[in-house]
């Protein structure tokens, strides 16, 4: 393959190199100035996608009971370990009661053990505790929180000072809760970017130095890391005033910059130091540059634009935080190459002097300049001598003579190589700093692997293969896992909160399950509705297997008790004497604590009139609605209430939403179009290496290496993390 002298590429860069170091520049200065509005836009999801299975049933509920607030959740403990239930918790919950009165909140909005107790509600004091058959010997108990959703971010960072100042030391207090959760990941994004990320550039950039071997070539990566960063934060910052992003993907951003600006800038560095070993000046540099273009360009471009489609693959997720992220990273990988193809040659057009100057050192010194000035001079002198001797043996060609005419041996082999006798002479006199074939140097580390390799190809495909067929079998094998705990911050408080939360009172009774059911008639308060409902859904849980391990509440149920229509309707309609014979009976407030229930588990309000029209009914496991039992109880579950209500009549509307369902479905939609992202991005890679190389092997190559690898990747870490290949070491 032939190569231009300067390239049309090289050309235009050294007209407009100025122009294209003031354009990366200013993209340089607004990233920077954007990249925290950009962070403060991104954020977690955990909404039902929108083409899940769950998804029309989660509209639904949220159309009948629309939710504007954040609920916040103080988990309060002894420090001693001991029973939290007395009167250090009683003036902790006094204490957040002032505070939600002076935040201007309404009274209904904190919830609590004494709050209910307080009211004459014991019984619904209960569901804060630990405890519920002894709440007095409860070690844990929750204060809940309603913030407005609008003011939850400020609310929240309030609340938390304040109870924590308020708090005693006899009791340990934690905050959870999605305000919470959003701070830390942002927290965590933003350490990632200003501590861990600049700490990781210098190790990175070691082996670029030992291959090399010039610190100012060095400063052209740094450069094209700042442009690339800081030009992409500042791209993606207008699609994340539209578009929702991930809170991870600025991390995910800064990783790729980093691998694709070191990797491109060492393939077309490391090429230009080679083909400027001879010359300084800018006609060298310019040659030189246009060499490096013209081989490690392209592929710089090719493996850049399959990097890039690759990361745009996971646009086909109809999940937001994957897709989000593919389209952040693949934009992110574009500007790299843009970055690394113009920034890169024009920093090198416009300074050549200081980035072709050899040595460790600023100055190299006297004795190393005219050094280096005195092989300048004897390779131009070797050059000179060269092209003369070469055009004087053809002028002797073309003039006829036999033994050594144009169609002896000797002449063919010169035109096959261009040269002549002497000026064979001269390129082997010019050493291995020329730019003709070196085959006398010195094999590298990795040049001694690849001729190992091709020399023993059979044996590293066997071998390959060989790895490949275990590790596949391990892939069919993975177990993943949908617990929240792995989308939160490591060691943030608010991750501790949720741990510590779990282990207290146990996901189940965190995050309930809603089986929402909805009459024909849309009368709630009737005794039929009620016999209706309530069959359905214990018929639902019955067929879902799990009914022992079930807790099911709702105005019409109270676990394994009924609740009689009679002592609603009385409760809801009755008069006061009415509700004070209902409550000597009953030796509690019954009417207060229907009213609270009615208020909970129905879209209606009694004082305002407001009829009701849908109620649910909560569902909390006794075990870990995240793990893959609570998975199977989600099948059998949706089975079980389509049956139910086959077998129902009046009911026009049953579904299931809340609990682990956002990440269930995500996981199920996210494996439903996996096969189609990774046939078609595989396809589109093969097109793309078909044009680029201009063969059918080059790309079928390309595939069949990136699915072994695939595979031994997954099926490695699945070893190593799933079933402990590597615990006897010692390192964990």
């Amino acid at each position: 393959m032939t190569v231009p002298e300067h390239g049309r590429a090289v050309s235009i860069l050294w007209r407009l190199r100025f122009v294209v170091l003031l354009f990366w520049a200013t993209l340089t200065c607004l990233g920077a100035a954007f990249a925290t509005r950009f962070t403060n836009n991104t954020y977690i999801d955990f909404s039902v996608p929108e083409a899940s299975e769950g998804y029309a049933d989660d509209q639904e509920f949220q159309r009948l009971f629309p939710s504007t607030e954040d609920p916040v959740t103080v988990l309060v403990r002894r420090a001693d370990e001991g029973s939290v239930v007395g009167p250090a918790l009683h003036n902790l919950t006094d204490s957040v009661v002032s505070w939600a009165e002076t935040a201007a909140l309404e009274s209904s909005s904190v919830q609590g053990y004494f709050i209910m107790v307080d009211r004459g509600l014991p019984e619904l004091g209960v569901a804060f505790v630990n405890d519920v058959a002894d709440p007095n010997a409860s070690t844990a108990s929750l204060i809940v929180v309603s913030l407005p959703r609008n003011a939850s971010g400020l609310l929240a960072e309030d609340l938390r000072h304040h109870v924590l100042a308020a708090a005693p030391n006899s009791l340990e207090v934690e905050l959870a809760g999605e305000p919470y959760f959003l701070q830390a990941s942002l927290d965590g994004v933003t350490h990632d970017l200003e501590q861990v990320h600049p700490k990781v550039v210098p190790f990175a950039l070691i082996p670029f130095l030992y291959i090399v071997r010039s610190w100012r070539l060095s400063l052209i990566t740094l450069a094209c890391i700042a442009a690339s960063a800081a030009s992409a934060y500042f791209v993606m910052w207008p699609i994340s005033e539209t578009v929702a992003v991930a809170n991870f993907a600025p991390s995910m951003m800064l990783s790729a910059v980093l691998a694709t600006s070191i990797d491109y800038s060492l393939f077309l560095l490391s090429r230009f130091r080679e083909e400027s070993a001879e010359d300084s000046d800018a006609e060298g540099v310019k040659r030189a540059l246009a060499t490096a273009l013209h081989f490690a360009g392209h592929t710089v471009l090719v493996s850049g634009t399959t990097l890039a489609l690759c990361f745009f693959g996971l646009l086909f997720f109809p999940v937001g935080l994957i897709s989000s992220l593919g389209l952040a990273t693949g934009l992110t990988i574009c500007i790299s190459i843009a970055v690394n193809l113009t920034l890169l040659p024009a920093l090198l057009l416009a300074f050549p002097a200081f980035f072709t100057r050899r040595g460790w050192c600023c100055c190299g010194g006297p004795r190393r300049a005219r050094q280096r000035a005195e092989e300048r001079r004897r390779v131009a002198e070797l050059r000179a001598a060269a092209a003369s001797s070469s055009s004087a043996e053809e002028d002797l060609e073309e003039e006829g003579g036999s033994g050594r005419g144009a169609g002896s041996p000797a002449a063919g082999a010169r035109r096959g190589t261009g040269e002549g006798p002497r000026a064979s002479l001269v390129r082997k006199e010019a050493g291995a700093s020329t730019l003709l074939p070196r085959s006398g140097r010195k094999l590298t580390c990795w040049g001694l692997v690849s001729s190992v390799s091709m020399r023993c190809g059979f044996v590293v495909v066997a071998l390959f293969v060989g790895a490949g067929v275990p590790c596949a079998l391990e892939v069919s094998r993975i177990e993943t896992s949908i617990s929240q705990e792995e989308m939160m911050p490591r060691d943030a408080p608010a991750s501790r909160a949720y741990a510590d939360l779990v282990a207290a009172f146990g996901s189940g009774g965190l995050f309930p399950f809603k089986v929402l059911v909805q009459p024909q008639d849309g009368a709630v308060d009737s005794a039929a509705f009620f016999e209706r409902a309530r069959g359905l859904v214990r018929r639902a849980l019955d067929l879902s297997g799990e009914a022992g391990a079930l807790n099911a509440t709702g105005v019409m149920m109270a676990g394994a008790t009924d609740v009689p229509y009679d002592m609603v309707h009385q409760a809801l309609h009755g008069s006061a004497q009415q509700c004070d014979v209902l409550a000597r009976l009953l030796q509690r407030d019954a009417c207060a604590e229907v009213r609270v229930a009615w208020a909970q588990f129905t879209n209606g309000d009694v004082d305002a009139g407001v009829n009701a029209t849908a109620t649910f009914v909560t569902v909390a496991l006794d075990f870990d609605a995240f793990s893959a039992r609570g998975v199977q109880w989600i099948r059998a579950m949706r089975a079980g209430l389509a049956q139910a209500a086959n077998e129902s009549q009046g009911l026009d509307c049953v579904g299931l939403s809340g609990g682990s369902l956002p990440m269930v479905d995500s996981v199920n939609l996210v494996y439903s179009y996996y096969p189609v992202m990774v046939g078609v991005t595989l396809g589109v890679v093969f097109a793309l290496l078909g044009i680029a190389f201009r063969s059918l092997v080059v790309p079928l190559r390309a595939v069949l290496t990136i699915s072994l690898s695939l595979v031994l990747t997954m099926g490695c870490a699945w070893l190593v993390y799933g079933r402990g290949a590597l615990d006897g070491v010692g390192w964990g």
